[in-house]
Protein backbone atom coordinates (compact mmCIF):
# COMPACT_ATOMS: atom_id res chain seq x y z
CA UNK A 1 0.00 0.00 0.00
CA UNK A 2 1.16 3.29 -0.94
CA UNK A 3 2.05 5.85 1.67
CA UNK A 4 1.86 9.46 1.42
CA UNK A 5 3.28 12.46 3.19
CA UNK A 6 1.88 15.86 3.21
CA UNK A 7 3.41 18.32 1.29
CA UNK A 8 1.48 21.59 0.79
CA UNK A 9 -2.11 22.93 0.05
CA UNK A 10 -3.38 24.91 -2.35
CA UNK A 11 -6.60 26.83 -3.38
CA UNK A 12 -8.24 25.41 -6.92
CA UNK A 13 -8.82 28.01 -9.16
CA UNK A 14 -12.21 28.22 -10.21
CA UNK A 15 -13.84 26.94 -7.41
CA UNK A 16 -11.26 28.16 -4.66
CA UNK A 17 -11.40 24.03 -3.53
CA UNK A 18 -8.65 23.27 -0.98
CA UNK A 19 -6.51 20.76 -2.23
CA UNK A 20 -3.99 18.74 -0.22
CA UNK A 21 -0.84 17.38 -1.98
CA UNK A 22 1.04 14.00 -0.96
CA UNK A 23 4.27 12.91 -1.81
CA UNK A 24 4.08 8.82 -2.27
CA UNK A 25 6.56 6.25 -1.28
CA UNK A 26 5.95 2.45 -1.67
CA UNK A 27 7.47 -0.19 -3.11
CA UNK A 28 8.90 0.49 -6.82
CA UNK A 29 5.96 -1.65 -8.22
CA UNK A 30 3.34 0.38 -6.14
CA UNK A 31 4.95 3.64 -7.72
CA UNK A 32 4.95 2.14 -11.15
CA UNK A 33 1.65 1.13 -11.09
CA UNK A 34 0.65 4.61 -9.66
CA UNK A 35 2.83 6.72 -12.47
CA UNK A 36 1.49 3.74 -14.98
CA UNK A 37 -2.65 4.63 -14.15
CA UNK A 38 -1.93 8.57 -13.36
CA UNK A 39 0.31 9.26 -16.86
CA UNK A 40 -2.31 7.46 -19.07
CA UNK A 41 -5.19 9.18 -17.08
CA UNK A 42 -2.76 12.64 -17.96
CA UNK A 43 -2.60 13.50 -14.32
CA UNK A 44 0.88 12.88 -13.56
CA UNK A 45 2.50 15.25 -11.68
CA UNK A 46 5.83 14.56 -9.30
CA UNK A 47 7.37 16.23 -6.71
CA UNK A 48 10.57 18.18 -6.81
CA UNK A 49 12.50 14.85 -5.29
CA UNK A 50 10.97 13.14 -7.96
CA UNK A 51 8.47 11.00 -5.94
CA UNK A 52 5.11 11.17 -7.74
CA UNK A 53 2.23 13.55 -5.87
CA UNK A 54 -1.43 12.22 -5.14
CA UNK A 55 -4.04 14.64 -4.81
CA UNK A 56 -7.13 15.22 -2.14
CA UNK A 57 -9.54 17.73 -1.53
CA UNK A 58 -9.64 18.50 1.96
CA UNK A 59 -13.73 18.46 2.22
CA UNK A 60 -15.32 15.13 0.86
CA UNK A 61 -18.56 15.67 -1.39
CA UNK A 62 -21.24 16.23 1.39
CA UNK A 63 -19.02 19.39 3.13
CA UNK A 64 -17.53 17.09 6.01
CA UNK A 65 -13.48 18.13 6.60
CA UNK A 66 -11.60 15.00 5.99
CA UNK A 67 -9.71 15.40 8.76
CA UNK A 68 -6.45 13.83 6.95
CA UNK A 69 -3.10 13.87 9.15
CA UNK A 70 0.60 14.33 7.93
CA UNK A 71 0.35 10.64 6.57
CA UNK A 72 -2.33 9.37 4.36
CA UNK A 73 -2.70 5.78 2.83
CA UNK A 74 -3.49 5.51 -0.89
CA UNK A 75 -5.09 2.20 -2.37
CA UNK A 76 -4.81 0.17 -5.50
CA UNK A 77 -8.94 0.21 -7.15
CA UNK A 78 -9.54 -1.87 -10.17
CA UNK A 79 -13.57 -2.20 -11.91
CA UNK A 80 -13.27 -5.45 -14.16
CA UNK A 81 -16.28 -4.42 -15.53
CA UNK A 82 -15.12 -1.01 -17.42
CA UNK A 83 -11.49 -1.80 -16.99
CA UNK A 84 -10.71 1.34 -15.43
CA UNK A 85 -7.69 1.72 -12.68
CA UNK A 86 -7.41 4.28 -9.99
CA UNK A 87 -6.20 4.82 -6.93
CA UNK A 88 -8.18 6.06 -3.97
CA UNK A 89 -7.71 7.31 -0.62
CA UNK A 90 -8.02 4.37 1.93
CA UNK A 91 -9.61 5.77 4.92
CA UNK A 92 -10.14 2.48 6.76
CA UNK A 93 -7.57 2.76 9.28
CA UNK A 94 -8.66 6.42 10.31
CA UNK A 95 -12.13 4.87 10.36
CA UNK A 96 -11.21 2.27 12.71
CA UNK A 97 -9.34 4.95 14.76
CA UNK A 98 -12.06 7.17 14.84
CA UNK A 99 -14.25 4.04 16.14
CA UNK A 100 -11.87 3.06 18.72
CA UNK A 101 -11.84 6.88 20.16
CA UNK A 102 -16.17 7.27 20.36
CA UNK A 103 -15.99 3.02 21.52
CA UNK A 104 -13.94 4.36 24.28
CA UNK A 105 -15.82 7.83 25.39
CA UNK A 106 -19.62 5.25 25.67
CA UNK A 107 -18.82 4.60 29.27
CA UNK A 108 -17.97 7.90 30.11
CA UNK A 109 -21.05 8.93 28.65
CA UNK A 110 -23.29 6.30 30.19
CA UNK A 111 -22.09 7.41 33.59
CA UNK A 112 -21.77 10.96 33.37
CA UNK A 113 -25.90 10.31 32.05
CA UNK A 114 -26.63 8.30 35.23
CA UNK A 115 -24.98 11.28 37.36
CA UNK A 116 -27.39 13.27 35.89
CA UNK A 117 -30.43 11.56 36.49
CA UNK A 118 -29.30 11.01 39.87
CA UNK A 119 -28.44 14.03 40.65
CA UNK A 120 -31.80 15.82 39.04
CA UNK A 121 -33.97 13.32 41.34
CA UNK A 122 -32.15 13.93 44.37
CA UNK A 123 -32.85 17.42 43.89
CA UNK A 124 -36.48 19.13 44.83
CA UNK A 125 -38.41 20.04 42.16
CA UNK A 126 -39.99 23.44 42.06
CA UNK A 127 -43.60 22.94 41.18
CA UNK A 128 -45.53 26.22 40.57
CA UNK A 129 -48.36 26.42 42.46
CA UNK A 130 -51.96 26.75 40.53
CA UNK A 131 -53.32 30.56 40.22
CA UNK A 132 -56.62 30.97 41.32
CA UNK A 133 -58.22 34.27 40.67
CA UNK A 134 -59.51 35.82 43.47
CA UNK A 135 -63.08 35.62 44.69
CA UNK A 136 -64.83 38.73 44.96
CA UNK A 137 -66.10 39.54 48.81
CA UNK A 138 -70.14 39.95 49.33
CA UNK A 139 -69.05 43.23 51.03
CA UNK A 140 -67.35 44.18 47.81
CA UNK A 141 -70.10 43.20 45.47
CA UNK A 142 -72.45 45.43 47.51
CA UNK A 143 -70.34 47.91 47.95
CA UNK A 144 -70.35 48.06 44.23
CA UNK A 145 -73.76 47.48 43.45
CA UNK A 146 -74.82 51.15 45.67
CA UNK A 147 -72.44 52.33 43.88
CA UNK A 148 -73.56 51.70 40.64
CA UNK A 149 -70.39 50.02 39.18
CA UNK A 150 -71.30 47.73 36.16
CA UNK A 151 -75.02 49.23 35.85
CA UNK A 152 -75.77 50.59 32.72
CA UNK A 153 -78.42 53.24 31.83
CA UNK A 154 -81.12 51.32 29.88
CA UNK A 155 -82.68 54.67 28.67
CA UNK A 156 -86.06 52.60 28.14
CA UNK A 157 -84.07 49.71 25.91
CA UNK A 158 -85.93 46.62 27.49
CA UNK A 159 -84.08 44.35 29.47
CA UNK A 160 -84.91 41.26 27.68
CA UNK A 161 -85.37 41.46 24.06
CA UNK A 162 -89.18 41.85 23.08
CA UNK A 163 -90.50 42.24 27.12
CA UNK A 164 -90.93 46.56 26.99
CA UNK A 165 -90.23 47.83 30.69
Amino acid sequence: MLKGTYVNQYRKTGTGALILRYALTGTKAELDKYKEVQEKAGFLRLHENGAPLFFVGAYDATGQNRLLGAMINIAYSHNPANGTERFILDTGAEEMQLYAQAKALIPQALATARANAIMYRAQPQAVAAPVQAAAPSVENILDNMEQGAGVEELEGKPIVEGVEP
